[in-house]
């Protein structure tokens, strides 16, 4: 009997190691890469932590990078969209011309999320909205949306640029973002 348990102790132990294998437990989560868009993809995609979700901040600052607090969210569902803009008005909300584009879990009523700017210290402009039913796509009557410096749009009217842009400097950059519904 004490030869019988002696046995069976040493397959749960064998057992236990494959569940908790040092390689298992190093393999970093599956980063999707499609998720992060626009012009200047190839740049931004080897400055994330591919271990962390996408819009993680990290607390070791090694690249040119806004913290954005995103605030006033309506539901915890979904994602929000968030495009980076270069410091032409030509560029400002124009299809094919986001520098950079994440699409990140809405995690709270209020949220933080870091993205690299690609092109270092500079004039950027930011826009986002939340795709409350992650179709992908922006329903102008019910999600919601936000834009750097919290500039008001028009009836039917994108916000002007020139309210929108925001200069960046080396190293980390604050910037805060009401999402209007």
């Amino acid at each position: 009997m004490r030869d019988m348990l002696q046995n069976i102790g040493l397959w749960a132990v064998a057992a236990m190691l494959v569940i908790i294998s040092p390689a298992a437990a190093l393999e970093p989560p599956v980063f999707d890469f499609n998720i992060v868009q626009g012009m200047e993809r190839e740049v931004v995609i080897p400055l994330l932590d591919v271990t962390q979700p996408l819009g993680t901040c990290s607390d070791n600052v090694e690249h040119d990078e806004i913290r954005i607090t995103i605030s006033n969210i309506r539901e915890i569902k979904g994602y929000i969209r968030i495009s980076l803009y270069g410091s032409e008005k030509k560029e400002w909300l124009a299809k094919g011309k986001k520098l950079v584009r994440f699409d990140v879990q809405v995690t709270g009523r209020q949220m933080v999320v870091c993205m690299p700017l690609p092109r270092g210290p500079g004039v950027y402009s930011l826009g986002m909205f939340h795709d409350e039913d992650a179709n992908r796509k922006f329903a102008y009557f019910s999600e919601g949306f936000g834009v750097s410096n919290n500039a008001k749009r028009g009836f039917f009217k994108q916000p002007p640029f020139k309210k929108t842009r925001f200069e960046t400097q080396s190293g980390r950059n604050d910037l805060m973002v009401q999402m209007r519904y």
